[in-house]
């Protein structure tokens, strides 16, 4: 009896645990203090479980979770030699923590079932805040969340990213059933309305990458019991019909032409716009890169850099910031070679996890191949809401079932 309440009682501790994740999920939309506090309970609800304690220590042994936790350690030590005052280098580490939420997401969420509550809470919440920027947009004066109308997560680059995920999620779930079951249909509609939303509401450039690629990676999924051809021709046809939506509508074509126009004619005075700065900012990281290519300068030591890079420069070359916005120039001014190489292992680790079933491991490698795309113009594996995001999401769909 005594043996059947303990393990009663286990079944009740990573129950409970799942449900932390589930209460994650939701919060990463809205609220920062809400997933520090859940990323805490969660890591202590499997430090207190036996049998989640015990896959903690086998854990240890992936490549993911081993390379994660290396990468967490590079980013540590820079600190130690950093040229950045000690209280933002040790400020950076404290940011990178998130990094940490990944083995444990990979031990908590270790079945498919607990995979589909992840999967099912992360499509509820979308669809509740798809309605919702729906409202907001167009009857601004009710409904107004956010510092932008219609934008409900936290800001519309994340809106955009997580509304592509959740059409991925949607067309894949839809896929499982008869064209003409009415749950199928009510999905694929579902998938419909948050491109358009994407298309005329959230105009995240982030979004347009995401959703692209969770699209194209759709269509490989589906089509990967077909030739060859016939997979070329459909994938042709797709990204065809996709770039032209994109373009047809005003809003993401208004964004698309502007972002190439700044990143093609960058001002060298007044207002170079979000990607035009972020230009001088790539010359400025390649040549902090080029002084110190192994170690870097240390964790947290951008802006410090910088300083040192523009203090002769004017107009909008001598912009500061503590972020390239490139995730992989900044680890590289910051943790130098080492450090990207650690980076690189990580994504490497993805993509060879073992006893990961359909469809997680396509939506978890779809989502990190998006990430490193959209951080080649933003820091997403760092930024709080995107950062957080990322390591759960690798963690939560690449865990083994075994």
């Amino acid at each position: 009896m005594n043996t059947l309440a303990i393990h009663s009682l286990e079944d009740i501790q990573v129950k409970i645990t799942q449900w932390i994740a589930a209460g994650l999920t939701i919060a990463l939309f809205f609220s920062a203090p809400v997933v520090n506090i859940l990323e805490g309970l969660l890591i202590l609800s499997v430090i207190s479980s036996k049998t989640l304690r015990n896959r903690l220590i086998k854990a240890l042994n992936s490549p993911i979770c081993i390379t994660a936790l290396l990468f967490y350690a590079i980013i540590i030590i820079a600190a130690i030699y950093s040229i950045a005052p000690s209280n933002e280098a040790w400020g950076m580490v404290n940011g990178w923590r998130k990094i940490l939420i990944l083995p444990f997401a990979y031990v908590a969420l270790f079945k498919t079932a607990s995979k589909d509550l992840i999967i099912q809470t992360f499509l509820i919440t979308s669809i509740a805040c798809l309605a919702w920027s729906f409202l907001s947009y167009n009857f601004p004066g009710t409904f107004f969340y956010t510092t932008s109308a219609g934008i409900i997560v936290k800001n519309h680059a994340t809106q955009g990213m997580f509304f592509g995920i959740a059409m991925l999620i949607c067309l894949t779930k839809a896929s499982k059933s008869p064209i003409f079951d009415i749950q199928s249909i009510a999905l694929y509609f579902t998938s419909l309305i948050f491109f358009i939303n994407i298309l005329t509401v959230t105009h995240g450039r982030s979004g347009y990458v995401i959703t692209f690629i969770c699209l194209i990676s759709f269509l490989i999924y589906q089509t990967r019991n077909l030739s060859v051809k016939k997979r070329t021709l459909v994938l042709i046809a797709s990204i065809v019909m996709s770039s032209g939506l994109f373009v047809t509508a005003e809003k993401s074509r208004n964004r698309i032409l502007e972002g190439i126009q700044e990143m093609t004619q960058p001002r060298s005075s007044g207002d170079a716009g979000s990607i035009g700065v972020r230009t001088y900012w790539w010359k400025h990281s390649i040549e902090m890169i080029q002084k110190n290519p192994v170690l870097g300068i240390g964790t947290g030591a951008f802006a410090v850099g910088l300083d040192n890079e523009i203090k002769d420069l004017t107009g909008p070359a001598a912009t500061k910031t503590n972020d390239p916005h490139n995730q992989f120039l900044k680890i590289l001014v910051e943790q130098g070679v080492i450090g990207f190489l650690a980076l690189l292992a990580i994504i490497f680790s993805a993509f060879i996890t073992k006893n990961v079933s359909q469809p997680y491991r396509m939506i978890g490698l779809t989502v990190l191949i998006g990430w490193c795309a959209t951080s080649l113009a933003n820091s997403h594996f760092s930024t709080f809401h995107e950062g957080h995001f990322i390591w759960f999401w690798l963690g939560a769909m690449l865990a083994s079932e075994k």
